[in-house]
């Protein structure tokens, strides 16, 4: 009897587990969709939100007169703008831009270029000037709120001359300039009151980007500081070329001796060499003990 109830217990013990509930499908089908039918109308609040902005935002065809195309400069200065309105692209042709003393806090829909299918649907002899204020060579946007150009226009706009972008909000000057090093054409930029100005080697690292620049912050740039900043480039460059060379391993700088080594090459030896070779080899070792014997 003992045995039988030790038997039984252990059966007991290693039972197997209960089968798992069966999955309501349509349920977890009707959740899924409730998710993403919520998604969706935050996204479109979203957009509903940017064309209010939009509509709310100052309509430049206000102080155009005539055929907008026919625009070269436009005051836009002591708005109170927020946003740019899209109406701005009309003007296709202008040239000279002032949008300071508002409250911008990014430079777009000066231009937009569309999507790769829908340029295809355009006439072949449609430019890029037809997206927009490609043309533009003058732009004043100080004494805004502007905190990055990331977003903006200012990719399209490589017949740039003149930027003024000082009293903003500006950070992080090295990824300022790879977005605007394009702007090989610049002439006059302002940047000063950014925290960008504040940076180690503000005014080199920008003539240095920047090698047709004549006046930076209303200073002129001199040929003492256009030699320092070549040369400032240049060592940026040799150090790049060496933190490439020497990379980290387990914590360690790998020293040149390691990273220069090259071995020695040694010449290949034909089959025949080489029999020849173990034939001298093993007379010498015959040789070797004949003579001890004796």
């Amino acid at each position: 009897m003992k045995k039988n109830d030790a038997k039984a217990n252990k059966q007991e013990e290693i039972a197997p587990p209960p089968p798992p509930e069966p999955i309501d499908w349509k349920t977890l089908l009707e959740e899924t969709r409730k998710e993403c039918e919520a998604n969706n109308l935050f996204s479109k609040l979203q957009e509903e939100q940017k064309q209010l902005q939009l509509a709310s935002a100052f309509d430049p065809m206000t102080l155009v007169l005539g055929d907008p195309r026919d625009t070269l400069e436009l005051h836009m200065a002591h708005l109170n703008i927020s946003h740019i309105h899209p109406n701005i692209r009309k003007c296709c042709n202008i040239e000279v831009l002032w949008l300071n003393h508002n409250s911008l806090q990014s430079l777009d829909q000066l231009v937009q270029v569309p999507e790769f299918h829908q340029r295809i649907a355009r006439p072949v002899d449609q430019k890029l000037a037809n997206y927009g204020c490609t043309r533009i060579k003058c732009l004043y946007a100080h004494n805004n709120k502007i905190t990055s150009l990331e977003q903006s226009s200012i990719k399209y706009l490589a017949f740039l001359e003149v930027l003024s972008l000082h009293d903003n909000e500006l950070k992080d000057l090295q990824t300022l300039l790879q977005q605007m090093k394009h702007l090989q054409c610049l002439k006059e930029l302002d940047l000063f009151n950014n925290p960008v100005a504040k940076e180690v080697n503000y005014r080199l690292r920008v003539i240095a980007t920047f090698p047709s620049l004549e006046l930076l912050d209303h200073h002129v740039v001199s040929t003492e500081e256009r030699n320092k900043a070549v040369s400032y480039g240049q060592q940026n460059v040799i150090s790049k070329k060496e933190s490439t060379i020497n990379p980290i391993a387990f914590g360690k700088i790998v020293p040149d001796e390691v990273l220069n080594f090259k071995p020695k090459r040694v010449m290949e030896v034909s089959w025949s060499v080489q029999d020849l070779q173990k034939q001298v080899q093993a007379v010498q070792k015959s040789r070797s003990l004949q003579n001890i014997s004796d």
